[in-house]
């Protein structure tokens, strides 16, 4: 006995498509099959209940043709009842291929399909003698669907991804567009963000690819397969690490991160490698048991975990930072970014309570029947919607702009909070301005002696950037107070402290 079952389209439902088709091909056989194949919804039409039983019989025989079930041509051949009322037809044969010589393997079985629907292939022997000749035949189902070979409960994949790798290109564009008109004023994370955005199109496209070539060749490619899993753990990486130091304030708060950048690098490595060990696992196995768990998806989890705790630990510190300064433009932006990230896990949170509840029996063969036409929503489809979405407003916020100057580092000065020399390495001045402030500076620099070298060089940098009072007298219109120092760090924590005891 053996079954498969699987969704199909009908052609009017697909743009250019063909006819679509289910085809059985018998390799093997040595025993007489029976076979039928119908719509999912029609199994209720299948078979009858002889009075006084409780088990349904689904095979015409002598009693069935008594009880009025079927008719005598018919034995043999799975029961239709007659009286049912049906979504698609019912097609049933009988294969005599032990008791006809005229009936010879390889043979083919053709049905054609005019309604979308979950069909079921049903094949079995007619041997009394099941258990010993049942298993003597082999037969391979296909569901041919009028766009190509991939199967229906992946076909809405392939326009998806085509689609996110157009609306990426085209933000693609966008972006490059403003940082060519922008160019004077691109920050570094700005910069960080661009090479996001080429990944993020890199992924998309060869996912695009890869369910292209499934459906041009009938079988997925082993390589692109294992291309789009390390470019989607990759995507994933990349993001929650360009999160994570921009909530830490690089390049806008702080000019390096200095040894927390080392620890940031260190757990996206960590997260890329459990993020392709939990993705290899979903393909191996998909059983709920005890080892898959400790060893795939708790890796994942600790690191998610991990990364998101220390960002919005981050965000709130760095939020904390800019009010103590009183830096008004960037204060606005790193509280719009916290709402955003907010509203994210609120839209995640509510994703993952009603995809528990929608996945309720989801091993039962009626959830596939009903739910295979948006199963990709719950599997891919809403998460990289969501996942769109708060990208493409991160975007948004961080967009080039003829105004970065006031979200690019400056250097105050003051009595109470100048730097030494010490306090950070000469490589790093400049480091988080923007394009024109790195001009300006090597310019002043470059009007120094040899002899004063870069300790000129940061002089004037402090002098001339950082050295304007904090009434609103910056040309980016940002209020910092005189103990706004740029600092790493260690450094940082430091001045937060004195700040605060000076408020009380």
């Amino acid at each position: 006995m053996s079954r498969r079952c699987g969704g199909v389209f009908r052609r009017e439902d697909i743009i250019s498509g063909l006819d679509a088709k289910i085809r059985v091909k018998f390799e093997v056989a040595k025993t007489d099959v029976t076979l039928v194949i119908y719509n999912w919804e029609d199994t209720g039409a299948l078979g009858y209940t002889p009075e006084g039983e409780v088990n349904v019989q689904y095979l015409c025989d002598s009693t069935a043709v008594q009880d009025g079930a079927c008719g005598e041509g018919d034995i043999g051949r799975f029961i239709v009842r007659s009286n049912a009322t049906l979504t698609a037809p019912v097609v049933t044969a009988r294969l005599a291929f032990a008791s006809d010589p005229t009936v010879r393997v390889p043979l083919t079985f053709s049905y054609d399909v005019n309604v979308t629907g979950y069909y079921c292939v049903y094949a079995m022997s007619t041997t009394d003698d099941f258990d010993e000749a049942g298993e003597q035949f082999q037969a391979l189902a296909w569901f041919k669907n009028p766009y190509g070979e991939i199967p229906g409960v992946e076909y809405h994949k392939l326009p998806f991804y085509g689609i996110m790798s157009v609306l990426y290109l085209a933000v693609g564009m966008v972006w490059m567009g403003l940082s060519l008109w922008h160019w004077r004023e691109i920050l570094p994370i700005q910069n960080f963000l661009s090479l996001v955005i080429f990944f993020i199109m890199l992924e998309n496209s060869f996912t695009y690819g890869f369910y292209d070539y499934y459906n041009n060749h009938g079988s997925p490619s082993n390589f692109l397969l294992v291309l789009v899993v390390v470019l989607s753990a990759g995507r994933n990486t990349v993001s929650l690490f360009i999160l994570l130091i921009v909530s830490l304030g690089f390049g806008v708060v702080k000019p390096t991160l200095g040894s927390t950048m080392q620890r940031c690098i260190g757990l996206a490595w960590v997260h890329f490698v459990f993020g392709n060990l939990y993705i290899a696992g979903q393909m191996v196995s998909r059983d709920v048991n005890l080892f898959n768990f400790l060893v795939f998806v708790l890796p994942i989890a600790l690191a998610m975990t991990v990364f998101y705790i220390w960002t919005f630990s981050a965000l709130a510190q760095t939020i904390q930072t800019l009010e103590l300064r009183r830096q008004v433009h960037k204060l606005s932006m790193y509280r719009a970014l916290y709402r955003l990230l907010i509203a994210g896990m609120v839209g995640l949170g509510v994703f993952l309570a009603c995809m528990s509840i929608a996945f309720r029996g989801h091993t039962e063969e009626a959830w596939m029947a009903r739910n295979w036409k948006i199963r990709w929503l719950w599997t891919e489809g809403f998460l990289n919607v969501l996942y769109a979405l708060i990208f493409w407003s991160v975007l948004f916020l961080w967009r080039p702009t003829a105004n970065n100057s006031r979200y690019g580092l400056l250097l105050p000065t003051s009595p109470e909070g100048a730097l030494d020399d010490d306090d950070y390495e000469a490589g790093d001045v400049g480091v988080g301005m923007t394009t024109a402030q790195k001009r300006d500076v090597g310019a002043k620099g470059r009007g120094a002696t040899e002899e004063d070298g870069e300790e000129d060089v940061l002089a004037w940098a402090e002098k001339n950037l950082g050295g304007a009072p904090s009434n609103g007298g910056h040309d980016n219109g940002e209020s910092v107070d005189d103990d706004a120092a740029i600092l790493d760090d260690d450094v940082e924590a430091q001045l937060i402290r004195d700040e605060q005891v000076k408020l009380r």
